[in-house]
């Protein structure tokens, strides 16, 4: 099923969503993880061990906010009308997503610029923007951390977990033999449940968060996804390559699969009916009931999103997409968000009805890097995303309209979107950044170097900086850079242009009109010569720059 041409669908808009839900779903953390270490242990989780603990909306201890992947940060409110950057983080050596607890954030990266054999996990004091303290793993690539009762657990690319102490950073234990192939992990109520695949096996497994000894561990494969674990069951993704939904004695069937969180028994799998190689994508997420998922399959390629029920695993609804459908799906008040083609499509949680739809303009022109976009993260009043065009954006959960959006330009492309505290959190090329709506803590546009302007290059407080690049359309042209050829056409993109842009002209002959808007525009010359383009671009709040380039067009 095609992505809808128009930008918002009301055809569900009726149903309201029921804001302020008052419950919260259960603490959890999500990083990649590692195998185990030692023999199976014989101490057993209770199955009310899941249930999980109430989540601040001053914290986001891991990927999906809650062990339930569900991103929702319920009863808060970030920036919606304006983004402003409030402070970023003086490292730039971030490699990796952050978590945030106790108005500390807990970001892993490296211990020295370009050392990517040298790892640190830091903490860092939201209230001062100053570290607390850094401690140095010697392994590659750290993960995502999580955080939970004074333990921070981090993972690395050769399959070692650590758990280390959140006041101190003090390295209390670490787990796993080192091998790759591993996932996210949820942490919840002291317990690690974690997935992996290697080439000398698969499986998931559980340990105490707080001596990293092992609880249990199950071989099954094949599993490809982190976990998420509600109501005493722990679900993974993995793949198939048969049609029919499985059954409990089937030991080949992993599309989606649950486990029991006391000991890892397994309970049932699922995979999309009439597909062969169905893969998961992302992570699963629960809710009322349902395990919701993102998957990928073959013969022909299409991208599914779909319901499953939590008890049974039985299939409820499914959509099937030409289009991307990748990272972590999001739920709140009965709504499914789900990053697809660029943008985010919203569902009824319950049916797979249609509710919304938003697509990032421009999304389908060559010159964009045709990337999904990120997982959403939701609150009650707002829904962010990033995506390829270099810019974080915010839409209304109701109805889908885009708000407002900060571009960060040559700064880089924006990951992991986290909102505690009011405060929208997020890395850029390894710093962090801390956005709001543009009160007195804002900073926005210091120490901005990201390309010219009429203004030498310098962001003003709340300001815009315009770019663009010029490139042919067309692949079988060719010549020296600025020199294009008549007839043919050239593409103009504007993602090196800097904060909260609310308007993108384009005068594409030089005569002072505006000839087109958006982000990106196209345009062919009939006669050669010197050309020029100008680009204008408008703050939200009323801040307007330009950049011009010249070029050459000849026969």
């Amino acid at each position: 099923m095609d992505f809808p041409a128009s930008k918002v669908d009301f055809s569900v808009s009726a149903r309201r969503r029921r804001l302020l839900r008052v419950g919260t779903a259960a603490v959890a953390s999500g990083l990649w993880s590692s195998l185990r270490e030692s023999p199976l242990g014989s101490a057993a989780a209770d199955d009310d061990s899941t249930a999980g603990t109430d989540s601040s909306s001053a914290d986001w201890p891991l990927p999906g906010l809650d062990a339930r992947n569900t991103n929702y940060q319920a009863g808060s409110a970030g920036p919606s009308d304006r983004l402003r950057i409030d402070w970023r983080s003086e490292d730039d050596d971030f490699s990796a997503g952050v978590s945030m607890a106790g108005g500390v954030v807990y970001a892993s990266g490296t211990n020295s610029p370009g050392d990517q054999n040298g790892q640190a996990l830091r903490a860092i004091d939201v209230s001062a923007n100053e570290r607390r303290w850094e401690t140095a793993i010697p392994e590659y690539r750290l993960w995502q951390p999580a955080v939970e009762d004074g333990i921070v657990v981090v993972g690395n690319h050769y399959g070692k977990l650590y758990g280390v102490d959140a006041a101190t950073g003090r390295i209390e234990w670490r787990y796993g033999p080192g091998k790759r192939g591993f996932h996210p992990v949820a942490l919840v109520d002291g317990v690690v449940y974690g997935t992996h695949t290697s080439r000398d096996g698969e499986g998931i497994f559980a340990v105490d968060a707080q001596t990293g000894t092992e609880r249990w561990w199950r071989e099954f494969a094949p599993i490809v996804s982190s976990c998420a674990v509600a109501d005493g069951v722990v679900y993974a993704g993995g793949y198939r390559v048969d049609a029919e939904e499985s059954t409990a004695d089937d030991e080949s069937s992993a599309g989606v699969v649950a486990f029991d969180a006391s000991d890892g028994r397994r309970r049932w799998s699922y995979t999309p009916a009439d597909r062969r190689l169905a893969v998961t994508t992302g992570s699963p997420t629960v809710t009322d009931g349902r395990v919701h998922f993102g998957a990928i399959t073959a013969d022909p390629k299409r991208w599914l999103v779909g319901a499953i029920d939590a008890e049974t695993g039985r299939g409820r609804w499914q959509r099937v997409f030409d289009h991307e459908v990748d990272g972590r799906l999001a739920v709140a008040d009965g709504t499914l968000y789900a990053p697809v083609e660029g943008g985010i499509r919203a569902f009824d949680a319950e049916t797979g009805a249609d509710e919304w739809s938003h697509r990032r303009p421009n999304y389908r022109y060559p010159g964009f890097a045709r990337q999904s976009a990120s997982s959403p993260a939701v609150t009650d009043e707002a829904v962010y995303f990033t995506a390829g065009d270099r810019a974080v954006h915010v839409l209304d959960p109701e109805t889908g309209t885009h708000r407002c959006q900060y571009n960060f330009g040559q700064r880089g492309r924006p990951r992991n979107c986290v909102v505690a505290d009011g405060t929208l959190y997020l890395w850029v090329e390894g710093r962090l950044y801390a956005l709001g709506d543009g009160g007195q803590n804002s900073r926005d546009g210091q120490n901005s170097r990201d390309g010219q302007s009429s203004r030498g290059g310098q962001s003003s407080r709340g300001g815009v900086t315009a770019g663009f690049r010029m490139r042919r359309m067309d692949r079988r042209d060719d010549g020296p850079p600025h020199t294009f050829r008549v007839g043919r056409e050239i593409g103009f993109f504007a993602e090196r242009s800097v904060g909260p842009v609310g308007e993108y002209e384009w005068d594409l002959t030089g005569d002072g009109t505006t000839d087109a808007t958006g982000m990106g525009a196209t345009a062919a010359y009939e006669t050669p010569g010197e050309k020029s383009v100008t680009l204008r671009v408008h703050s939200d709040g009323g801040r307007t720059d330009t950049r011009t380039k010249s070029f050459t067009v000849t026969r």
